[in-house]
């Protein structure tokens, strides 16, 4: 489950917004829905950008990476 927002070089984007959408069919064994983030670019460049999640209930584990790249922001 991700719990935190992306990481991102903050002295290129801001996070406007962050929201998390229901399963588009509730009846989906292991849909949990998905996180849809909006951003404002503030200064042309290249961020990376990495979303991590983790199982609360897997006590002593690390957030895992489940997604990384690198955006090109263009105001």
């Amino acid at each position: 489950m991700i719990h935190e927002p992306p990481e991102f070089n903050p002295q290129k984007l801001i996070l406007q917004k962050m929201e998390k959408n229901p399963p588009s069919d509730p009846s989906k064994e292991g849909d949990f829905g998905n996180f849809e983030w909006t951003f404002r670019a503030i200064e042309e460049g290249f961020s990376c950008l990495v979303v991590r999640a983790s199982r609360p209930w897997e006590k002593g584990t690390l957030p895992i990476v489940i997604f990384e790249a690198s955006v090109q922001v263009k105001p």
